[in-house]
């Protein structure tokens, strides 16, 4: 088995928006090396001098905080879209400069190999289509903006109105913590079926076939914070005639995105598919029906047309179900004159502040005052 090369699988950019990852040295999650920095260490080489301090970017963010992403160039905001959806990713703020979210980065998905040719992808297990890795992480501002996974055109912010009335700010602020201090406590994988079933038997335990997708991990934990409107009937239920035209858009979008763009595939044999056992038509056809039979039935090895022949209904919630739900409640709550206290009762366009340097010294130029050195910051 070997990985996929380049963005073959770039179709996976749902609520995933699964972009490869960059190798930041402090969100470099293909070391597994995550860190969650309010500050970042002092001692960046960068700066040239050990009294710097690096400031991370921000996003206009608080801890609980609910960010979407659109990502137009995405094969599955395009099956969102076709569903009235704008908004095809989102996290939970951890601070003003990270996040936490439910993501897979499809450049680790596996495939299961003849000879050079790749067959199929590889359905269950570790860096498998059902278990989609990385699941659960933290990110930092700078690496969730630079690898495309939250974009700033289209991008939005649900947060607690700052015009709250004191009970009502003290209610949302101790909502919005007990949800992120369990988005914290997950661990499960990135789950496709979770647009079809929600279901979430067990977050907190990371194990083959547990997971969900972005959204649907902000609403568990809120479910399970005992958040106010956050119930199972909240829950979308999107009927068969609805999803089977999806269901067909989705697959025709990645076969063309697999078979139209063989350079995706670096050095794979398929340049010798004339004498191989396997096209790259006949592979873009397989790993297109797998993912769709994955989505639809958690039927991830399945590379046969199993989802033509009805794909059913789902219960899920997108990015946008959760917007509207939102909506919803600030309505209820301004034409009644009744606040529902739903954590999130106010939005705002995503915003980002870039990374500087504060150093201190007299070679950068501070100075005392009142018997305090101040900082000096340069712009970045």
């Amino acid at each position: 088995m070997r990985t996929l090369y380049g963005s073959l699988l770039s179709w996976l950019i749902i609520a995933s928006s699964a972009h490869a990852q960059m190798n930041f040295e402090l969100d470099d999650y293909r070391g597994r090396n995550h860190k969650l920095p309010d500050l970042v260490s002092p001692a960046f080489e960068e700066a040239g001098n050990p009294d710097c301090v690096y400031i991370p970017a921000r996003f206009n963010i608080e801890a609980g905080d609910m960010v979407l992403s659109t990502d137009p160039e995405g094969v599955i905001y395009k099956l969102l879209s076709s569903l009235g959806h704008q908004h095809s990713h989102s996290g939970m703020a951890a601070s003003e400069s990270a996040l936490r979210h439910n993501t897979a980065d499809d450049d680790v998905i596996e495939t299961v190999d003849s000879g050079l040719v790749p067959q199929r992808l590889k359905a269950t297990g570790d860096y498998s289509l059902r278990d989609a890795w990385p699941g659960m992480i933290d990110q930092t501002v700078e690496a969730a903006s630079a690898t495309h996974e939250f974009l700033l055109n289209g991008g939005l912010v649900l947060h607690s109105s700052p015009d709250d009335p004191w009970e009502s700010a003290v209610a949302r602020q101790e909502q919005r913590s007990r949800a992120l201090d369990l988005m914290n406590s997950f661990q499960g994988y990135y789950s496709f079926y979770a647009y079809t079933d929600i279901t979430w038997n067990d977050p907190f335990t990371r194990a083959f076939g547990e997971g969900n997708m972005c959204s649907g991990s902000i609403y568990h934990a809120h479910r399970l914070s005992s958040n106010v409107g956050w119930t199972p009937e909240i829950v979308r239920s999107y009927p068969a005639d609805v999803r089977q035209p999806a269901a067909q858009l989705l697959f025709d979008e990645l076969y063309r995105a697999i078979r139209d763009k063989p350079d995706w595939l670096g050095q794979i044999a398929f340049a010798i598919n004339s004498i191989a056992g396997t096209s790259l038509n006949e592979f873009a056809r397989r790993a297109a029906n797998q993912v769709v039979n994955c989505m639809a039935f958690d039927d991830c090895g399945n590379t046969g047309t199993r989802w033509q022949q009805g794909v059913g209904d789902g219960s899920s919630l997108a990015p946008d179900d959760i917007m509207n739900i939102a909506y919803l409640n600030m309505f209820i709550s301004g034409y009644y004159g009744a606040d529902t206290l739903f954590v999130y009762n106010a939005a705002k366009p995503l915003e980002q502040t870039g990374s500087y340097y504060c150093c201190t010294g007299f070679n950068f130029g501070s100075f005392i005052l009142d018997g305090f050195e101040t900082l000096t910051c340069s712009g970045g």
